[in-house]
């Protein structure tokens, strides 16, 4: 009979109609929460970064001074100033224990004002001298340092203990050869001007730019300081 037939048939395809769509509908959910692969782009930004060169920075919290009585009255607690002289015969004297920076005309360098810290020899040898300058031209005094490390370098291979390290400031300098007094003018944000070929410091030591080409501002000391 063909009438049963038909309607059976009819009966049957609303039911074919519904599990299609059910296995359509479950096949989509698969796709849309399936977990994306990874991008190579992605990988390659969660990876660790090669270790660089740290980068030069300028810096702008240098200490100042309006003058040498500023800067002493700066650098007492890390450089013993009560004995204290601005006598340009006195300023001019070197120790076989304490040299220097500074080598001839202040003025060449730059220098305004210059005094110096500590006693002189006498009846027994010089003791704790540090020179304070006052500098107009910054970029005089750093350029005749650079010349003064490079040549020590060349007759020495080393900058020589003995000679006063310059620690500089916006427009003031120390020189002392003290590592205690310097670890203090570091703590006041003082910073030695190093002129070595190639110098870079550890990582978490200050690397910051300089006035002139060839130098950097640092608080690392190769030999003096804790890696």
């Amino acid at each position: 009979m063909r009438i049963p037939r038909l309607l059976a048939a009819a009966a049957v395809l609303p039911a074919l109609i519904t599990l299609t769509g059910c296995q359509d509908g479950d096949a989509s959910a698969k796709k849309a929460t399936a977990p994306a692969s990874p991008s190579p782009t992605g990988a390659a930004a969660s990876a660790p970064a090669p270790a660089a060169a740290p980068v030069q920075e300028a810096n702008t919290q240098l200490p100042s001074a309006g003058s040498l009585a500023e800067l002493k009255k700066l650098v007492h607690f890390s450089v013993d100033c009560s004995h204290f002289s601005t006598d340009p015969e006195t300023v001019a004297v070197q120790s076989i224990d304490y040299l220097p920076a500074v080598d001839g005309d202040p003025k060449a360098w730059g220098v305004r004002e210059r005094g110096l810290c500590g006693r002189t020899a006498g009846a027994r040898r010089a003791q704790g001298l540090a020179w304070l300058s006052t500098v107009d031209d910054m970029r005089a005094f750093e350029a005749h340092e650079k010349a003064a490390q490079l040549k020590e370098l060349k007759e020495y291979g080393r900058v020589r203990a003995t000679r006063s390290m310059a620690l500089i400031g916006r427009n003031v300098v120390v020189e002392s050869n003290d590592p205690a007094s310097r670890h203090g003018l570091y703590q006041q944000q003082f910073l030695y001007l190093n002129c070595v070929p190639g110098f870079l410091p550890p990582k978490g030591y200050r690397f910051e730019k300089s006035l002139t080409d060839g130098c950097v501002l640092t608080n690392y000391e190769a030999g003096t300081n804790q890696e």
